[in-house]
């Protein structure tokens, strides 16, 4: 390949999260972002890296962000796309450091595992080393670990509302501009039951959605807002 001025474009190897492959395969908010990386940054991936993009792609397809026409192009392109990447395999050796990383950095386990991988990648020297992800908490636990763990949204871009009439909130209010922006990082709930309000700004709409995750271990239980307002079920 190579750049306007015909010389070849120097790749690298990275490691890419499974948020941070998703936007690959689905047109989101970090898509050009996300494109303009993988031109230039060959991916490495956890072994159950594969599962956590279809579970995403299954979570859009939902919440009606993909109808099944695009769910199975997105399906295809991930497999695609699958047949250049580099695998990092499981071992003990790497179940123990992702232990160890859940209790250093408050991670959730699949986060760990993705962390835990990376710095075997590297052979835990992870110093100028290129670390993708589109999760907030794992970007600063890369980060904090040594890893050169890029942005993939510009900190000034604005939300753009992706909610869908699954959500029972109006189009345009703040409710569907903080969901909007979860949608766009790549962070969804997992069967949430009902989500609560925050009364923060948009910004603060990860932490609400990480909230709704956990909602979904209990379907459909009640939920005040902590303004003590009506809750929003979806």
């Amino acid at each position: 390949m190579a750049g306007r001025t015909g010389k070849p474009v120097t790749r690298v190897q990275a490691f890419w999260d499974a948020s941070a492959l998703v936007p690959l395969c689905v047109r989101q908010g970090m898509t050009p972002r996300a494109i303009a990386l993988y031109k230039t940054h060959d991916a490495v991936v956890w072994w159950a890296t594969p599962v956590e993009v279809a579970s995403a792609l299954a979570r859009l397809m939902r919440m009606k962000q993909l109808d099944t026409r695009d769910w199975a192009k997105a399906s295809k392109l991930v497999q695609s796309l699958a047949d250049s990447w580099s695998v990092i395999q499981p071992s003990d050796a790497l179940r123990s450091t992702s232990i160890q990383l859940v209790d250093r950095y408050d991670l959730r386990a699949a986060d760990s595992f993705q962390l835990a991988a990376a710095l075997e990648w590297c052979e835990y020297a992870p110093q100028g080393r290129v670390f993708l992800t589109a999760d907030q908490k794992l970007r600063d636990a890369a980060l904090l670990s040594g890893f050169d763990a890029k942005q993939m949204i510009p900190k000034q871009a604005l939300p753009v509302p992706l909610v869908s009439s699954s959500y029972r909130v109006a189009p345009g209010s703040p409710e569907s501009l903080k969901l909007g922006a979860c949608f766009q990082k790549g962070i969804f709930p997992r069967n949430p039951g009902e989500l609560p309000i925050s009364s923060s700004p948009w910004e603060e709409a990860e932490p609400v959605l990480r909230h709704a995750e956990e909602l979904g271990r209990n379907k459909r239980s009640p939920v005040d807002r902590p303004d003590g307002g009506p809750k929003v079920a979806f």
